[in-house]
């Protein structure tokens, strides 16, 4: 099968003055491809957002109990889940198409390019990802390179709230790209656009990173986890699913609620520090401890029963080790 990616072009929607200077960018949205093998002209057979967005459900969905019709419609199935759910989560296709336009802007700027204002009507969708057609490829001007990631935010925010509320995750996402702009190579690759299949390795890669860290670093870190507002309940949280709950009850005693201790910063270190080993747990001991308990299950499904409980728990973790520089440990081609 051809790759219309990757094709030559024969037309293009930027001037012809651009086109001697810039090669063809597989994020661009062409009129037209020539096969080098058959010099065939071939259409690039992408559609407008507008259109891609006509499907109920598309970038967002409300996870259904395992076995149900809706999960079946939505592939959102919640295994071991006591309670039904109302909260809307990403899908994996909202998940492509906000990383395809993110990176779409990131490959651009490490090119020295940038693009001229588009909007939402300038973003066509091939296949799952993101491109963009009619918008004027320039060289790299940090003013619009603020303007080009703000006009992304907006057409992420719009296409979701055309589902419904936007997810926690995402939002937090969204409101990086509108105030820290300093962040922007963790933009892409942030932990709301992981597919549920990489969640829980690269949350065990993240926990690594941080029990290597100094001390001082690692437990600021810890106190930072140890003040979401998850701590508070979550392990009352874990007793409304049963996969969950079998990783909690197996050594329940490691994760007691710390004896009142007067100072808050030492509250919050050891809450935090329960908490994010039992998300570090639930990874590493799933599948001998759900197999226990006969427990149903897929990969996907224990993150996903995790993910609509604690939205922000991954996306705080990652931000913090960002912020120390140690992200750029991660192998990141594998969140792709």
């Amino acid at each position: 099968m051809l790759n219309l990616q990757f094709g030559s072009f024969h037309k293009s929607t930027v001037k012809a003055a651009d086109l001697t200077a810039r090669k063809a960018l597989p994020f661009i949205r062409y009129d037209g491809y020539m096969d080098p093998l058959s010099h065939q002209s071939l259409k690039d057979g992408s559609i407008p957002l507008a259109q891609y967005l006509t499907k109920t459900d598309c970038l967002s969905a409300v996870p259904q109990l395992q076995g149900s019709a809706a999960a079946l419609e939505t592939l959102l199935d919640l295994p071991g889940e006591l309670a039904a759910c109302t909260e809307r989560v990403a899908t994996e296709d909202g998940k492509v198409f906000c990383t395809s336009l993110l990176e779409a802007l990131w490959e651009a700027e490490q090119i020295g390019e940038c693009f001229e204002d588009f909007d939402a009507t300038n973003i066509y969708i091939r296949g799952r990802k993101v491109v963009l057609y009619m918008v004027k490829r320039i060289d790299l001007q940090p003013a619009q390179l603020i303007r080009n990631y703000k006009s992304a935010k907006k057409i992420i925010e719009d296409a979701f709230l055309h589902d419904g509320p936007i997810p926690e995750d995402i939002q937090h996402l969204l409101d990086m790209i509108e105030s820290e702009h300093d962040k922007r190579s963790l933009f892409r690759i942030h932990a709301s656009l992981w597919t549920l299949s990489n969640r829980g390795g690269m949350y065990m890669r993240m926990h690594e990173q941080l029990k290597r860290l100094p001390v001082a670093v690692k437990q600021a870190i810890l106190r930072v986890m140890g003040h979401l507002k998850y701590i508070a309940t979550w392990r009352s949280d874990v007793q409304t699913n049963a996969l969950l709950n079998a990783i909690y009850t197996h050594k329940a005693g490691i994760y007691a609620v710390p004896a009142i201790v007067v100072q808050p910063l030492a509250v919050q270190l050891k809450e935090g520090t329960l908490f994010t080993d039992y998300l570090r747990n639930r990874v590493a001991h799933r599948m001998d401890k759900y197999g226990l308990y006969r427990l149903p299950f897929s990969a996907q499904g224990t993150e996903l029963v995790a993910l609509i409980r604690w939205p922000l728990a991954l996306p705080t973790l990652q931000y913090e080790l960002h912020k120390v520089r140690l992200l750029n440990d991660l192998n990141i081609g594998e969140l792709y």
